[in-house]
């Protein structure tokens, strides 16, 4: 068939954060009424405020936020996962 096996075939996809996650996760966080400023802010730098208000609404037992801030990171591309550790994000699949 003339094609040559390569090792290529058996990495993973590099996987990005969208194009336009800035502007997503503003418009899911004014959609849920959520005041956090991500003015100048990079998008790791907009995740890190996220996990941030989420964490403290955990500490408040705020779980009904805390639910729609991981579900806001969600719809625009990073997944959360909590640990004993604390929470780590990464590019959801």
């Amino acid at each position: 068939m003339g094609i040559t096996p390569s090792d290529a075939w058996l990495e993973e996809p590099k996987r990005e954060l969208p194009a336009n996650f800035l502007e997503c996760l503003r418009a899911v966080l004014d959609q849920a009424q959520h005041q956090i400023s991500l003015n100048g802010a990079s998008a790791e730098d907009a995740i890190a405020k996220v996990i941030d208000e989420r964490k403290q609404a955990r500490a408040n037992k705020d779980w009904a936020t805390s639910d729609r801030l991981r579900d806001a990171l969600l719809h625009c591309g990073v997944a959360l996962k909590d640990s004993k550790d604390g929470t780590t994000w990464s590019i959801a699949e």
